[in-house]
């Protein structure tokens, strides 16, 4: 699948073992229930992507865009996101303690969610 493009692919429960990615690229769709343990994504670009209780497990995301993606229910144990760009995504399925995040791009919404999540109390100037 090396420099593959999917717009608007609907590829539900769809399992992928053994693929190379490369520079793959995946505008809107449904990816819900995509099995994509342990893959090499690094520099890849999901662009309003649904990832609903996708298994991201272990997944190597460095450096890849996630903008905009419903990630509800993923699996994202031992995925490394260092570098990600995440603005726009749901970061409410996220375990900070076992998911990679140094250098991660995040917008001010998030911001103020992650720091709730760690039990910030999070209020206006």
């Amino acid at each position: 699948m090396f420099d593959a493009e999917f717009t608007r692919c609907k590829l539900t429960g769809s399992m992928f073992d053994g693929c190379t990615y490369g520079a793959l690229k995946v505008s809107g769709g449904d990816w819900s229930f995509v099995g994509l343990p342990g893959a090499d994504l690094r520099g890849s670009r999901f662009s309003e992507v649904r990832l609903r209780e996708a298994d991201l497990t272990g997944a190597r995301l460095q450096s890849a865009e996630l903008r905009g993606c419903d990630l509800s229910g993923s699996w994202l144990h031992s995925a490394d996101l260092t570098g990600c760009d995440l603005r726009g995504s749901d970061l409410a399925v996220f375990d900070l303690n076992a998911t990679r995040f140094q250098r991660a791009v995040i917008d001010p919404y998030q911001a103020a969610t992650v720091a709730t999540v760690f039990g910030f109390d999070v209020r206006p100037g």
